[in-house]
């Protein structure tokens, strides 16, 4: 069985591996569309002043396979991005990362994903939903990242054994966007 390896893309106390920074920077930027991502230039601040963490995969080789950012809150883990490069795809390391993250934490695990409106992003729900995730029931929009970028009409996703109350959902939902995109709720 092949063995995943993780490590923080931005190590405390230790310097950066700017040839993974560099794989990463690519993958964030040809995986995510610019309005589902912040801009590359500000991660690893935002990993200095929050929960945020960005963790390189790699193969049992060594060789780099993808990476996944995950904020770690209180009541719950949320997955912001996730990818594994196009060498790697189809070799079943991005269900064994979501199989690993599933047995390692004990709170819910939550991530955005698009509406299943083309086949790639119906392809994306069936993998999580193969990896033990559903699809929330409740309406949600994914607010902008900055004041050039749009909102999106999304869906959130968690472990089917740990679905969310529709109370439990806003509460989430109130501080991603609160943490993760700087937006307050209106009064």
């Amino acid at each position: 069985m092949e063995q995943l390896h993780f490590e923080r893309l931005y190590p405390e106390g230790k310097s950066t591996d700017y040839s993974a920074e560099e794989f990463v920077r690519e993958l964030y930027n040809s995986a995510f569309p610019e309005d589902e991502r912040r801009d590359f230039s500000l991660v690893s601040q935002t990993v200095k002043d929050t929960s945020l963490d960005f963790f390189l995969i790699r193969n049992e080789k060594q060789q780099l396979a993808g990476f996944i950012s995950l904020w770690d809150f209180e009541t719950f883990v949320y997955i912001e991005h996730f990818a594994i490069c196009e060498a790697f795809r189809g070799q079943g390391i991005g269900a064994k990362v979501m199989q690993r993250l599933r047995n390692a934490i004990t709170k819910p695990i939550i991530f955005e994903v698009e509406l299943p409106d083309n086949p790639l992003a119906k392809r994306r729900i069936d993998f999580y939903k193969r990896c033990g995730f559903d699809v929330l029931p409740y309406p949600y929009t994914q607010p902008p990242y900055d004041k050039d970028k749009h909102s999106i009409p999304m869906l959130i996703m968690t472990q089917s054994d740990k679905p969310l109350s529709e109370e439990e959902f806003e509460k989430t939902v109130e501080r991603l966007h609160k943490e993760v995109y700087g937006v307050q709720k209106e009064a």
